[in-house]
Parts: structure tokens; sequence; C-alpha cells
């Protein structure tokens, strides 16, 4: 699952010369902090969500989010376009009570999905993931 922010501008970490590439990360600014403690929340508030691979780019994030066979209980399984808004609306709002901004979009509206069929495939796409931040850093030198 990709989703971008709304202003397409590096409002959730730093990828640059400064940090270093081999170790495949990023820093999070306050907004990316906030950001990725809410998807990792994803994994308490819905008993079939595991966040199994993610990445903050300052303008985007990758996760591969595996939804299991576990029931929800009385009610039926989230989908993940369920979990995905439930996500970017909580996420929004901490971020716009910390900045005291109401109203601010912080994401885009919709965000890109791709189902993970089979072995080869997870491992492209997690490959993916983990080679993001060298990739933009060496777009940028």
């Amino acid at each position: 699952m990709t989703i971008c922010i709304a202003k397409n501008g590096p409002e959730l970490s730093r990828v640059g010369r400064e940090l270093a590439p081999a170790v495949n990360q990023t820093e999070l600014t306050e907004t990316g902090e906030i950001v990725r403690e809410q998807l990792l929340a994803l994994e308490t508030f819905y008993d079939n969500v595991k966040i199994d691979r993610y990445v903050i780019m300052p303008d985007h994030i990758h996760a591969i989010i595996v939804l299991t066979g576990k029931a929800a209980g009385a009610s039926s399984r989230p989908t993940l376009m369920q979990i995905v808004q439930s996500f970017k609306s909580k996420a929004t709002r901490i971020c716009n009570q910390k900045d005291d901004t109401p109203g601010r979009k912080i994401f885009q509206t919709s965000f890109y999905d791709e189902i993970i069929k089979n072995k080869k495939a997870y491992e492209e796409v997690s490959r993916y993931i983990y080679n993001n931040p060298m990739k933009s850093f060496f777009e940028k030198v």
C-alpha cells in the first residue's frame, strides 16, 4: 500500500546527504512520528491487522498490511479501505491538534494498493520498501 501526503512536500521525514544511506532509514519529523505511531497502532485497534513492513518517506508511506483470518468479534472484518481511512483520519486529527491547524489536509484522498499473491511478489515489494530511502538518497545526489 502507498499513501501520499496532500501537498507532495517533505512533511514526514528527511532523506539526504546528512543521513547515512547505507542504513536505509529516514529521519522522521514530528508529523512523521505521529504517522508512524498511528500506523503501528492499527495492530492494536484491529485484531486482524499486522503491519509487516513499512517505510515513511518525506512525501509518502509504503506499507505491507497483512489482513489475518482472525474474526473481529460480532462485527464484520474491516476492509483495507476502512483501515486506511481510520489511520489517515486519526493521524490527521492528532497532527492538527498538535499544530493547532483545524481542517488541514495531511493525506491525499486515495491510496494505492496491491494484493501480494505469492512469496516472490512479497519479496519484491519488501525489497522495494527496504531500499526506498537509498533510492531516494541517490536520486537527490
